[in-house]
């Protein structure tokens, strides 16, 4: 994956996985060959904040390998390197910002 899967939580950034053609000549997962290697999270943003608020903080992700994306306009998924020198759940209480993790 290039980038996360925002129907399916498992197909996430650096995850590899076999396809084939099913009966309606789409492509259909037949199994995961690699999990990704980053930690995965989903938040739904809050309109307290400016965009500014959260772009810092993926500008910050994306600079030490990280990966982040909005979808809808207010699901942020980050993608979290194993060796992320910060801790993201101390960062995110540091700027308030008050955001609810999608945990399923």
């Amino acid at each position: 994956m290039i980038d996360n899967d925002f129907c399916n939580p498992k197909l996430t950034l650096g995850t590899e996985f076999e396809t084939k053609i099913n009966v309606e000549q789409k492509h259909e997962i037949i199994k995961i060959t690699k999990e990704s290697e980053f930690i995965t999270r989903r938040f739904i943003l809050t309109p307290n904040h400016k965009e500014s608020d959260y772009l810092m903080i993926g500008e910050e992700l994306t600079k030490r390998g990280g990966f982040w994306q909005v979808d809808l306009g207010s699901i942020a998924t980050v993608n979290i390197p194993k060796d992320f020198e910060f801790d993201i759940d101390q960062v995110i209480k540091e700027l308030d910002l008050n955001l609810v993790e999608i945990t399923e």
